[in-house]
């Protein structure tokens, strides 16, 4: 019974995905324009609607026109409801193809950025003019600031595109290293996240480590680990914002990252207390007290991405919550597996029988929860193959299937062999692997938050 649940599950996430969605376009962050792309206008262009899937939160003055010439205008924005931006330009725009950039931050984080190409057919207005063009920016940021100052183009044209980057760059882009560090910061805070929570629940629900709160040094070490990644990515939000880290802390982007930072910080002092024999008096307090930040930790991804912008909200932080819980589950299970069979081989049939049904559990919850969450964000099966968020999801759904049926071989072959003549080198060698996909999995989905569906 077990075994059919786990195959339907597994076979659910490509069928279900692959059949059931309603057929139509991704999420994407632009949905349009007036003018639309690629029209032809008689009269000079005073202004351009754009209208986004996602609230923008941080508009900047992050819209450009790019005449032929290679003059660059930079737009006034305004808007009613976060969705459709006005953009004014100042003069007109006359006299050929206009090449409108736009690069905001939506509410979830994401940057929302393209172009559109509008012709306009009125001719310039003759005036006599030096051979050089000046852009005049508008007061920037500290980030912009410190990035460089406002550009001025030289008498020679520049080629097509050149000097609308390099406007890009000052007016409405962070400085360049702010998103590596950023996905670098939030791939290894989920990493070390799901690791010590599940290898804490392995230890103390299937090893049952007779401590309160095993491994403290490793404990501490992890936690130090995600708390300073969090700090890291309040960082890197504050310079997108052009903020103090101070006021970055009560934007609604800085929820997810401050969570794990506090949960990560509480959990490092739980790990000296014990270290220091703190918590003598009151162990059982203590182990409740340490199950707020654990799911502090825990909750921090559904604060975060597209937990808060696509599908009924509560239903996706459910889905996530749970998601994440389970992958903790399986992750610290299997990371924990491995140290039984180096550290205490008598416990390990025992402890490996009760993970393999452990995990039969949390394998189907990662599968349905996974699954739910998809259909949210995806509208049809094209969304899975024409983009790099799809493409994304299709790899980590072949590292969960691996995964999964590695799984399933320990658990109905492995283990009843382990049991019979103690042999643990197969079962070693598989859960390295599993490891290794796990971790696959967990690189992927941060770069799946932190994507544009």
């Amino acid at each position: 019974m077990a075994l059919s649940a786990l195959v339907v599950s597994l076979l659910a996430l490509l069928g279900v995905v692959a059949f059931a969605a309603r057929p139509g376009l991704a999420h994407s962050d632009f949905s349009g324009s007036e003018p639309p792309d690629g029209a032809e206008l008689e009269e000079p262009l005073e202004f351009v609607t754009l209208t986004f899937a996602l609230e923008v939160a941080d508009p900047g003055n992050g819209v450009v026109a790019s005449a032929p010439d290679g003059t660059v205008t930079l737009a006034d924005l305004s808007t009613s409801d976060d969705l459709t931006w006005t953009a004014r330009f100042a003069p007109s725009l006359t006299g050929g193809a206009h090449e409108i950039r736009y690069a905001m931050r939506a509410l979830d984080g994401h940057m929302v950025e393209g172009s559109i190409t509008l012709t306009v057919t009125a001719a310039a207005p003759t005036t006599t003019t030096s051979n050089v063009t000046s852009v005049s920016l508008p007061s920037a940021t500290a980030a912009d600031e410190s990035a460089t100052s406002a550009p001025t183009v030289a008498s020679t044209q520049p080629e097509q595109g050149s000097l609308i980057d390099v406007v890009e760059s000052v007016v409405v882009g962070p400085p360049r290293w702010v998103d590596p560090v950023d996905h670098t910061a939030r791939l290894v805070g989920d990493l070390f996240s799901l690791l010590v929570v599940g290898m804490l629940v392995f230890a103390v629900v299937l090893w049952r480590v007779p401590a309160v709160l095993p491994a403290p040094r490793l404990t501490l070490a992890m936690a130090l680990t995600i708390t300073i990644a969090g700090a890291v990515e309040l960082i890197t939000i504050a310079q997108r914002l052009g903020v103090s880290v101070g006021e970055v802390l009560g934007d609604p982007l800085a929820r997810s990252p401050l969570m794990t930072t506090l949960g990560g910080a509480l959990i490092a002092i739980g790990a000296v207390a014990v270290m220091t024999d703190q918590i003598q008096a009151s162990p059982r307090l203590f182990a409740w007290v340490m199950a707020l930040p654990v799911v502090a930790v825990i909750a921090a991804p559904a604060f975060d991405g597209h937990a808060i912008t696509l599908g009924p909200r509560w239903a996706h932080l459910a889905a996530d919550v749970v998601h994440v819980t389970a992958t903790s589950i399986w992750m610290g299970s299997v990371v924990g597996l491995i140290a039984v069979a180096v550290n205490d081989r008598r416990a390990l049939p025992v402890v490996a029988t009760r993970a393999a049904r452990w995990l039969v559990v949390t394998v189907i919850a990662v599968v349905t929860t996974g699954l739910a969450m998809t259909l949210m964000i995806v509208d049809g099966p094209g969304d899975l193959f024409n983009s790099q968020w799809g493409r994304r999801l299709l790899v980590k759904v072949a590292a969960v299937i691996a995964a999964g049926l590695i799984g399933a071989h320990h658990h109905w072959r492995v283990v009843p062999n382990l049991r019979s003549d103690g042999s643990t080198r197969q079962f070693r060698q598989s859960l390295v692997v599993e490891a290794l996909l796990l971790v696959i999995v967990v690189v992927v989905t941060s770069w799946l938050v932190v994507a544009m569906p």
